[in-house]
């Protein structure tokens, strides 16, 4: 087989006969060697496929309520607190904020630490139409990359947007460039 020739279903390449690739450079063999081997190469196909995703007409973020801080000092390593503050209940942002003790630019084994803990509640924000339209593109973007076979491509697609009461539908008709070969090993004897 050649690159370009038409391979139908259930076709099998059991093996191959390969000549010898000559070195441009050396003078030619008087028998070039040929040697038996494994079928080998890529059947790419052009496939039509659909895919279809629905998005929320709105989106939760997180919405700081409160904040808390707790200090720190750490001494040849170990951290002692300063205060009874806990780590909060439910949906919270922490971070971290430390200071080491240079005095005359020589480090000394002492540093402040300050943790701060942000509470958060969960608010339903609406989306406008490009925010619709971009978690669309996202959530088509990570079904095609489930879907699809590895080394799979998107050669050429037509998307289409519908809204439909809560929720924003994206439907994506695409022309795919894929590995459709099959490798299997057969022994007979």
């Amino acid at each position: 087989m050649s690159p370009g020739d038409t391979v139908t279903a259930g076709q099998l390449l059991i093996a191959g006969l390969y000549e010898q690739e000559l070195d441009p450079y050396s003078p030619p063999p008087d028998e070039p060697y040929q040697v038996l081997g494994a079928a080998r190469g890529s059947v790419r196909a052009l496939t039509y496929r659909e895919f279809s995703v629905e998005v929320p007409q709105e989106k939760t973020v997180l919405v700081p309520t409160g904040r808390r801080s707790q200090a720190a000092l750490e001494v040849f390593g170990l951290r002692v607190p300063l205060g009874l503050a806990r780590q909060p209940e439910g949906s919270f942002r922490v971070w971290r904020s430390s200071a080491a003790w240079n005095p005359l630019g020589r480090a000394l084994p002492l540093a402040w630490e300050v943790t701060t803990w942000e509470t958060c509640r969960e608010e339903a924000v609406p989306l406008e139409e490009a925010g619709q339209e971009e978690a669309a593109l996202l959530a088509l973007r990570r079904l095609q990359r489930e879907e699809l076979p590895p080394g799979s491509k998107v050669v050429e697609e037509e998307l289409s947007y519908t809204g439909e009461g809560a929720a924003r539908r994206l439907k994506a008709v695409c022309r795919c460039e894929e590995e459709i070969g099959l490798v299997r090993k057969i022994s007979v004897e």
